[in-house]
């Protein structure tokens, strides 16, 4: 065995390559996302995974026929390794010890270090916190499910598995096949209690149990996925394509050996307990390539207000609603129906001016609006200013000009204290094409 050298002077030691290996090898067995996707080593400056997006058929083409556009846009997804680490004191027999002693003591730091790296990737990557303090991180920068991903269902416990069918019923509408779900302890425990006529209809999950497989899909059950309340919401369950999630870590893990001082501010010297202190750090990295790939089941302290279409024979801008769309239907996470094409707009200037199509929504005017301090809504991306104040309309209906199916409609509601935000899509609508 070649031997293990730790200059306490050098900082930047490496850990011997076998106990990297093991290392993560451990972190699949804690991480839900690593259990599920696996791991790519990546390099330090960063790897680009190119997804392609077809939005048309195959066209088949007479012989001597003309070739049409099928339309292609190539959107790369940088991920970037975040450094993590994370430091634990040992006795200073370390400093002595032989090589094989030396390598047992740092295979027993590896295996602490290798549950904490489990969870903070689980943790930055569904949250998009520093998985210390729990806080948001600007290196992070919003690339986690919590801030990408829009496809989400209300989570309720007592249909929880009506919950999860919604949710695949999302991630299959976006042309993906589920082939992995996370689930929170409290989603496992839900699926339990789910009885009818008396009978349990889930006992895979009774008493505390943790399939591994659920309904032919790879399914981990662990605390990381509502680990954290951000926004005074949190996930229950997270379902998608993990084919459509990336993650690596560097091959090389760092590691210095601290003699002297209290370096995580214990209040403990370390030469006065006969103790030093190894410091590693990892190297993660990881990318959403499809947020429309996944799907989340997610609780909130805060309901946003009902969502429907406006009646037809409303007459909104001069113009009835049944003349700019016909059989609208507000779904769990999208909106179907018919737009028709409006010459010259609904209004002389501003976001409703000009050839187009418009949607006419309400909010249910009869619930408790007290509770609520804000309640916007709009569209994402948005063709106006954005989304606007709703809570001082006494008819609480709007209309809204679309410009692309492949926006979404988004409602953002605060009480003051708790803020929920709900989208849903509008690539269900069909848009009648213009009369000649």
């Amino acid at each position: 065995m070649a031997a293990i050298t730790v200059n306490p002077a050098q900082k930047g030691s490496l850990f011997p390559e076998k106990l990297v290996q093991d290392l993560m090898t451990k972190v699949k067995g804690h991480s839900s996302l690593a259990k599920i996707t696996g791991a790519e080593p990546i390099p330090f400056n960063g790897k680009e995974q190119f997804i392609f997006n077809m939005p048309n058929e195959i066209d088949i083409v007479a012989e001597g026929g003309a070739k049409s556009h099928g339309g292609i846009t190539l959107e790369p997804v940088t991920i970037v390794p975040i450094k993590f680490e994370y430091g634990a004191r040992v006795t200073d027999e370390f400093l002595y010890a032989s090589d094989e002693e030396k390598l047992d003591i740092l295979g027993r730091f590896a295996d602490g270090f290798s549950k904490k790296v489990a969870r903070g990737l689980d943790l930055a990557a569904f949250y998009g916190v520093n998985p210390r303090t729990g806080n948001a991180s600007s290196v992070i920068n919003g690339n986690d499910f919590t801030d990408q991903v829009e496809q989400v269902i209300s989570y309720v416990a007592a249909s929880a598995d009506d919950n999860l069918d919604s949710a695949i019923a999302l991630v299959k509408g976006s042309q993906y096949n589920v082939n992995g779900m996370a689930f929170s302890p409290v989603f496992g425990d839900a699926m339990a209690k789910i009885k009818v006529n008396n009978v349990v209809q889930y006992p895979e999950f009774r008493f505390g149990q943790t399939p591994s497989n659920f309904a032919g899909i790879t399914l981990d059950i662990n605390n990381t996925v509502n680990g954290i309340t951000t926004d005074n919401l949190t996930n229950q369950a997270i379902v998608g394509d993990f084919s459509m999630f990336s993650w690596g870590y560097s091959k090389e893990i760092p590691m210095t050996l601290i003699q002297f001082g209290d370096p995580d501010n214990s209040g403990r010297d370390l030469a006065g307990h006969n103790e030093v202190y190894i410091r590693a750090e990892v190297y993660l990295g990881w990318g959403i390539l499809d947020p429309d790939a996944f799907a989340l089941v997610q609780q909130s302290f805060l309901d946003v207000p009902p969502l429907a279409a406006v009646d037809g024979e409303t007459v909104l801008f001069n113009t009835a609603v049944k003349n700019m769309q016909t059989g609208i239907t507000v779904g769990t996470g999208s909106i179907s129906g018919r737009l028709k094409f409006i010459e010259g707009g609904l209004a002389q200037s501003g976001p409703l001016a000009g050839d187009g199509y418009f949607l006419a929504l309400q909010l249910d005017k009869t619930i408790d609006w007290t509770k609520y301090t804000s309640v916007k809504v709009g569209l994402n991306p948005s063709e106006g200013t954005g989304l606007v104040e709703i809570i001082d309309d006494p008819d609480k209906n709007g209309v809204f000009k679309i410009s692309s199916t492949s926006q979404v409609f988004k409602i953002v509601a605060t009480d003051g204290t708790h803020t929920t935000t709900r989208t849903w899509k509008l690539r269900d609508l069909i848009l009648e094409t213009p009369e000649e």
